[in-house]
């Protein structure tokens, strides 16, 4: 490897290699930190979501407890929506987590947990319901309406019937509403049932009476013993709350310490994994820079050397010595420089010498070139002088013709916007002739509609008097939906109180009732508001019929308005065609105006084209004088730099040393070349000279096309140069 190409090549190539070592190892290192810091960070996700979980729990069997101690419907939708929400949030962790058993199973368990719950929930929710979460609802209904016949029964049967019912509304408040943590005495209300049972046959009601109030007093005592049996099995289902809901706390417990474990464990292997990597990426680094070390230094000594002796070399040829050149001792890239270096030094050398040569040819030549150059810009001076005084006059014409058509352009304008106006006029008032034409026909429309809307307001009047008796009709139909919806309801509470007797197997049929009595309900209270709109409507149709009666004075006046109207339009129309014909002789004139003002127009315009034509021509002509003036400035400004130039060329030549002819001697014959190509050059220049002298004598009296000849000349002029 002498070359410093295939130096460069090997550093080239042991950096790249070292470069994707270094980046293969980075990648793994970083790749291993990032499926690390996921892991971790699912792990740590998991105890959070099991915490959301742990918290959410809390807060139901806080509601639970809010349920158990005021049990309502609101609170039992809030507490099925809170342990519904956990679910949904277990069921959403476990296909989370799928990848990973045992979070799954650990969320699976907490799903379970819940929809258990959730189960058991339910149960206890509709046995409330069942019961009544209000003395309007379910079995509490029943009771209270029991109760309250008993109490109009005692009033009349005595002291100790009320106070026998009195004690049997005592035990029924300890079993409906027990305070927590006591358990309902059914014996004690038996007890007192029966007590009221025994003041009753003892009291002074008549057997009819008495066997109603056993009637009744079996359907209260079937409904409080169902009551209770629905109390206790809802107390015996609380018992499992505690146990579903331990159940998913130690589980969401069990999450967290499995999520802290696996944590813990990738922590050391992560510290495990950056120590032995991290040593490896140390390695080949150090490795890497000691070989790049080793094969660059010397290259880079080499490349030194060479440009440093380059250095020297343009140094002393800079100085004025062409003759110097390079010393070549190696056979690398930096000897190629050194001999193109030498070659360019003989080259510039060479150079130099014909510049000298042709700068004294230059400085004669220049010489000639500016003395004639000032002679041809005194003639031009003058021709430029006259031509400027014909453009200026074409110019003044030009702008007096552009003020009249300025002027006449307005005229047009105005002529043709009273044309404009005056067809809009027109226009116009055909428009309100054909508006009078229409206005006549309405009025006679007008008159027919008037004829016909009596005629419709007797018809109205006597169907007025139709719908009054009409609704009188529907207000009796209204009275019958109300009794019929009445005995509907009845229906519906002893369907529900016989539901009530059957216990669960009843339940649907309760159900069932209930909707039917809410049906019942909502048909009175229709029927009720339709009652109301019927009288409503009553009213505003007798208050018509009196209104109707006032139409036929209305139409007699409207008649009257009528006929005096056509009247007016008739008058107007006269008016208008009047108007229209006046219109018509007023747009002739302006078109004839119009007409004379577009002849005198294009006469001006006709003048106007003569006049930009003479304008443009002596234009185009002062500005080929000037610009053939400027060329002859540039020509005598070039002469000038010219001479100023070969002077200086020949003073920089002179500064620079020449190697001699014993030691150029292979160059001798391509200079001797090179001298009679020059001196043929000198000869071709003074023959141009005179030419140019000759010409300049001839240019006494110079006219338009000798200033195009002298362009040409100083277009070739600048191209030689």
């Amino acid at each position: 490897m002498h070359t410093i190409r295939q130096r460069i090549r090997l550093i080239m190539f042991s950096s790249l290699a070292s470069i994707l070592l270094l980046g293969a190892f980075s990648y793994y290192y970083f790749y291993q930190q990032n499926q690390m810091s996921d892991e971790t960070q699912r792990y740590q996700e998991a105890y959070v979501s099991s915490q959301y979980i742990k918290d959410d729990m809390l807060d139901t069997l806080e509601k639970q407890e809010t349920y158990f101690a005021q049990p309502s419907v609101s609170n039992a939708e809030s507490v099925l929506g809170a342990i519904a929400g956990i679910e949904k949030q277990a069921s959403t962790y476990e296909d989370k987590y799928k990848d990973n058993k045992d979070l799954q199973a650990y969320f699976t368990q907490i799903k379970e947990g819940a929809a258990s719950y959730e189960q058991e929930l339910e149960k206890v929710t509709s046995m409330n319901e069942t019961i009544g979460y209000t003395s309007d609802e379910g079995l509490r209904k029943i009771i209270s309406d029991a109760s309250e016949n008993f109490r109009g029964i005692a009033e009349n049967a005595g002291d100790d019937v009320s106070a026998a019912l009195e004690n049997v509304t005592r035990t029924e408040q300890g079993i409906i509403q027990p305070p927590n943590g006591v358990v309902p005495n059914k014996d004690q209300f038996d007890g007192a049932v029966d007590a009221f049972k025994t003041a009753i046959s003892d009291s002074n009601l008549d057997s009819d009476a008495v066997s109603d109030i056993n009637t009744s007093l079996l359907k209260y005592t079937s409904a409080m013993s169902t009551l209770s049996n629905t109390r206790t099995q809802a107390s015996e289902l609380a018992a499992n709350f505690e146990t579903a809901a331990l159940e998913v706390t130690t589980t969401v417990d069990s999450v967290g310490e499995t999520a802290i474990e696996q944590t813990d464990n990738l922590k050391q292997s992560n510290e495990r994994t950056s120590t032995v990597l991290g040593i490896v990426l140390l390695a080949v680094i150090i490795l890497s820079f000691l070989l790049v070390l080793c094969i660059g230094w010397p290259l880079i000594r080499a490349i030194t050397k060479s440009i440093r002796q380059l250095k020297e070399a343009t140094e002393i040829i800079g100085n004025g010595n062409l003759a110097y050149r390079v010393p070549i001792t190696t056979k690398d890239e930096m000897a190629d420089l050194g001999e193109t270096f030498n070659q360019m030094a003989g080259k510039m050398e060479q150079s130099m010498m014909k510049v000298k040569e042709a700068s004294e040819v230059l400085d004669d030549s220049s010489s000639y070139l500016a003395a004639a150059s000032q002679q041809t810009a005194a003639q031009y001076e003058e021709v430029n002088q006259a031509i400027g005084q014909v453009a200026g006059g074409a110019q003044d014409q030009a702008a007096q013709l552009e003020e009249s058509n300025v002027m006449l352009d307005k005229v047009r304008h105005a002529i043709t916007m009273m044309k404009d106006e005056t067809a809009l006029v027109g226009q116009a008032m055909k428009q309100a002739e054909l508006e009078g034409s229409n206005g006549i026909n309405q009025m006679q429309k007008l008159h027919e509609t008037s004829d016909s809307f009596m005629k419709l307001a007797q018809k109205l009047t006597t169907e007025i008097q139709s719908a009054v008796q009409q609704a009188n009709q529907i207000r009796s139909i209204v009275q019958t939906i109300e009794e019929i919806s009445e005995s509907t309801n009845l229906l519906a509470l002893n369907a529900a109180i016989e539901s009530a007797r059957a216990g669960e197997q009843g339940r649907g049929f309760a159900v069932v009732a209930d909707a039917v009595k809410k049906l019942a309900v909502r048909s009175k209270q229709e029927a009720q508001q339709i009652h109301k709109l019927v009288g409503t409507m009553n009213q505003q149709m007798s208050d018509l019929a009196e209104e109707a009666k006032a139409f036929d004075a209305y139409q007699q006046v409207q008649a009257s308005s009528v006929e005096e109207t056509t009247n007016a339009f008739d008058r107007i129309h006269k008016q208008l065609q009047q108007g229209n014909s006046k219109m018509k002789d007023i747009s002739s004139s302006v078109s004839e105006v119009a007409a004379s003002n577009d002849s005198v127009a294009d006469m001006l315009e006709h003048i106007n084209q003569i006049a930009d034509e003479a304008a443009s021509t002596a234009q185009e002509v002062a500005s080929s004088s000037d610009t053939q003036a400027a060329s002859i400035d540039i020509l005598t400004n070039a002469a000038a730099q010219l001479q100023q130039l070969a002077k200086e060329l020949a003073i920089e030549v002179a500064q620079f040393e020449f190697a001699s002819a014993a030691d150029n001697s292979t160059e001798s014959s391509d200079k001797e070349e090179e001298y009679l190509n020059t001196s043929d050059s000198a000869d071709t220049a003074s023959s141009e000279k005179e030419v140019f002298a000759e010409t300049d004598l001839e240019a006494d009296q110079p006219d338009f096309p000798i200033a195009e000849d002298d362009k040409d000349d100083t277009t070739e002029y600048k191209k030689t140069s």
